[in-house]
């Protein structure tokens, strides 16, 4: 069979089925490994290089063409034989001094076309018979049976690959999908997050990021990825992150910000905010809100009272409000509880950075822990 099938498609074709068996294999490999997305884009691209090889070899099976010169053989033959008894039986009529003029024209015919000779071509456009050198292109001969074979295994190598082509961009979509919702490990972010993405792919409605934290998961960075995501967040913390910047980008290429979110600051004097103004600019993704100081506790408990008034009249979130806590000490446990118990139903999510050792009874409220090792 093996060689059926190298006589069919020659190295280019089996190349391409080697190729396209090697992305099968990684496709599996990333359903079980830890680095399953290193893995993905692999499977995408050797099945992408797949479908190009098989193509090639499509445009070589395409040229091969059936091997009739047996037949041609015996109608020759067949012909050589019936006018060999025409000869013999006719008796000829007429002479010439010059001789026969058949023969005469048999000796032409015999020489064929005068346009090309043994491979060459006319040099030029005048009377003379001068040639050049061409070479010929090499066409390869198979039996009916063999090339209706070929053309039904090319139909078939196509068909696999283009379906593990769409196989490993599903995959990867996927990947991503499943990893957009995710605390860490997401790449890319783009602004696509709704409550469609949530209902496929679940995430996390609190989260404890314990001292010390690698520089992937720190609030600033957090916040950024959130805003990137197409969602809004309330930022409690000593210092504002971003000073003298009125607005983060949403999408930007390169240097310049296509879609940005308005950044608001709840300690400008210029601005009269009170808590609900500021948890309506990010329930509704207006914009992000950043409190300084001993500001965000006071704040943070009535927040969680809007909230709970919400949550009683079954008011949700179109897109996740992240509360992320940054400052020293934690909120307590009377004011984490019930906004733990109603996050999800409202679509909040509460992100707490601990720079101090957290007792074990309020380290139980959380749905996530992230290790350190893991970021």
């Amino acid at each position: 069979m093996i060689t059926k099938i190298y006589a069919y498609f020659g190295v280019v074709g089996i190349l391409s089925i080697l190729v396209w068996v090697t992305a099968l294999v990684l496709l599996v490999i990333s359903s079980r490994s830890r680095a399953r997305s290193l893995y993905c884009f692999l499977a995408l691209g050797v099945a992408a290089a797949g479908l190009m090889l098989a193509k090639m070899n499509s445009s070589i099976v395409s040229d091969i063409e059936m091997d009739r010169r047996d037949e041609m053989a015996a109608m020759a033959k067949a012909r050589q034989a019936s006018d060999a008894v025409e000869e013999t039986g006719a008796a000829a009529t007429l002479r010439f001094a010059e001789g026969d003029p058949e023969d005469t024209m048999k000796e032409y015919r015999k020489k064929g076309k005068q346009l090309r000779q043994n491979g060459k071509k006319p040099a030029g456009t005048g009377g003379r018979d001068s040639y050049v050198d061409e070479p010929e292109k090499k066409v390869k001969y198979l039996p009916e049976a063999d090339l209706l074979a070929a053309n039904r295994l090319d139909r078939i190598n196509l068909l696999l690959v283009r379906l593990i082509l769409w196989l490993a961009i599903g995959r990867v979509v996927v990947d991503y999908l499943k990893r957009f919702n995710s605390t860490v490990g997401g790449y890319w972010p783009l602004p696509i997050a709704g409550r469609w993405l949530d209902s496929l792919f679940e995430k996390t409605h609190a989260v404890l990021v314990r001292a010390p934290w690698s520089g992937s998961l720190t609030p600033r960075a957090y916040a950024e990825r959130v805003v990137r995501k197409g969602e809004s967040f309330i930022y409690f913390g000593e210092s504002d992150p971003w000073p003298g910047q009125s607005w983060l980008p949403r999408m930007a290429v390169r240097r310049w910000s296509v879609w940005c979110l308005p950044k608001l600051d709840y300690g400008d004097p210029e601005l009269s905010a009170n808590g609900e103004f500021v948890l309506d600019a990010a329930w509704f993704n207006r914009c992000g809100v950043v409190v300084q100081g001993e500001d965000g506790y006071p704040l943070f408990e009535y927040i969680v009272e809007l909230i709970t008034l919400r949550h009683e009249t079954g008011a949700v979130a179109r897109k996740t409000v992240h509360l992320i806590w940054d400052l020293p000490q934690m909120p307590s446990e009377e004011v984490i509880l019930p906004l733990v118990q109603m996050a999800r139903a409202t679509n909040i999510k509460l992100t707490v950075w601990a720079s101090t050792p957290v007792a074990d009874e309020l380290v139980e409220l959380f749905e996530e822990c992230p290790a350190v090792n893991s970021l």
